[in-house]
């Protein structure tokens, strides 16, 4: 059994592991940067990004059910209000993608 990371450590090695996966010299990123994408793409990218996204809110309610940490369990149930955004109805990061690909 491994040891536990403190938080620190933790947030840590998350940001380590997410550095080399980055997508800012995809194509389509460059191109989107540039200003060379047709409504229709950024369209579709909306709708295909709205699926990502759409399971987030209820992947962190599982999560935050079972951490252990209380400033881990802060810290995610910050963004999880973030994504759903209960006090600004069609706000949420759902909606606006939707809005976005109208």
């Amino acid at each position: 059994m491994t040891d536990r990371l403190s938080f620190d450590e933790f947030v840590k090695e998350l940001e380590n592991a997410r550095k080399p996966k980055g997508s800012i010299k995809h194509p389509f990123s460059v191109a989107w940067a540039n200003g060379e994408l047709t409504r229709e793409q950024l369209g579709m990218w909306a709708i295909q990004h709205f699926y990502y996204i759409d399971a987030i809110p209820p992947q962190f309610a599982a999560l935050y059910s079972r951490m252990p940490d209380m400033e881990g369990r802060l810290m995610l149930l910050d963004n999880l209000i973030g994504e759903d955004m209960p006090d600004a109805p069609g706000k949420s990061h759902p909606q606006l993608l939707l809005n976005f690909a109208a």
